[in-house]
């Protein structure tokens, strides 16, 4: 079974995010920052990240470059959701790494189309 960690400061959004990806036959791991979500792919790599941009300690992009210079951290799948909707924000997040780029705020179908668009499930 294919494993989502999903990265958010907003437990709301955590709790969403866990949800969906478990109703899509995801095992889920949360963090609530980049240095913690880090820990956990060093510890078990996931298959998809589903990445908040905006976050304390260690934001996501930061988190994404240093999550492509760990070894299978290139095979990762990385979904960045933020709330900064604009066409710049998401060259940002796509020229660092990322998969794909979802504004916040957003709807569950939306973000269940990103994750059937991975081909991970």
């Amino acid at each position: 079974m294919p494993t989502c960690l999903v990265v958010d400061d907003e437990e709301d959004h955590r709790d969403i995010g866990n949800i969906l990806c478990k109703a899509m036959n995801m095992e889920t791991v949360s963090a609530s920052n980049g240095l913690e979500a880090l820990d956990k792919c060093k510890e078990e790599m996931p298959d998809m990240v589903l990445l908040d941009w905006m976050m304390p300690k260690m934001d996501g992009i930061r988190f994404l470059r240093e999550l492509r210079s760990l070894s299978g951290g290139d095979g990762v799948y990385v979904l960045i959701t933020s709330a900064r909707g604009d066409d710049e924000a998401k060259d940002i997040a796509l020229r660092a790494g990322a998969n794909a780029y979802l504004p916040k705020p957003f709807n569950p179908p939306d973000l269940m189309t990103r994750i059937l668009d991975a081909n991970i499930v």
